[in-house]
């Protein structure tokens, strides 16, 4: 690990440990980010609005140094880091902005990890995510707002309203 970069990476954490994994980083002072949406669940004699992680199992990490490195390597409820082949897997920061925006202003909102064919390319011209690009598919029946997140192979889908959307120009998908 002597060619260590700085950067986002993901640690996959044990099942529903990823506040824990969270905290303990947050008191080191590492910089770390665990998206999470607002969603209603229901039981038989009640309602309640839950925090739900976008990613369940996945915490992203801003590495400084080899330290918090090995520190998250040995974090309680950690169980390693996210890698592709012998290489660690790099998170970009505009992923991260972007899965935050979206976490922060998307309303009925999910993840799948189904596959999509690629759709209509487009561009949010009104609201919270003014500026973003988005592709526009179907998901059960439904016209929804895409936004790959092609290094977990996820996708956050969105509902969205048609006069928030124009088209883009000079953009190809790849």
């Amino acid at each position: 690990m002597s060619n260590f970069v700085a950067g986002w990476y993901l640690i996959y954490t044990l099942a529903r440990q990823e506040k824990k994994v969270l905290q303990q980083l947050t008191e080191c002072e590492v910089e770390c980010f665990f998206p999470t949406s607002k969603s209603v669940r229901q039981w038989h004699d009640r309602k309640k609005m839950m925090d739900t992680p976008l990613f369940p199992s996945y915490v992203f990490v801003n590495l400084k140094s080899l330290k918090e490195f090995y520190y998250g390597q040995h974090v309680a409820g950690a169980a390693y880091y996210v890698r592709f082949g012998k290489q660690l897997a790099r998170v970009d920061q505009q992923i991260i902005n972007r899965i935050a925006l979206v976490a922060q202003h998307g309303e009925d909102l999910c993840v799948s990890d189904e596959r999509f064919q690629e759709g209509q390319v487009l561009l949010i011209n009104k609201g919270p995510l003014c500026g973003l690009s988005c592709e526009v598919v179907k998901y059960k029946g439904l016209k929804r707002i895409l936004v790959r997140v092609e290094l977990l192979q996820r996708s956050i889908l969105i509902a969205f309203q048609p006069e928030y959307l124009s088209l883009q120009n000079n953009y190809s998908i790849g």
